[in-house]
């Protein structure tokens, strides 16, 4: 990324549509529900949202 590109994403930033914050969301609530998991043992719930 140059940093005009930078300059212009700043200046007019994109819209994240609501159905994309409410799935990450709902992927978060997951992974914070099967937290204790053994599989998931060792990991914090936003590196299981990575995952």
């Amino acid at each position: 990324m140059t940093f005009s590109d930078l300059l212009w994403q700043m200046k007019r930033p994109g819209r994240v549509a609501t159905r994309d914050v409410a799935s990450y969301v709902l992927r978060f609530v997951i992974c914070l529900l099967t937290k204790d998991a053994r599989s998931w043992a060792g990991n914090t719930p936003a590196q299981l949202c990575l995952l």
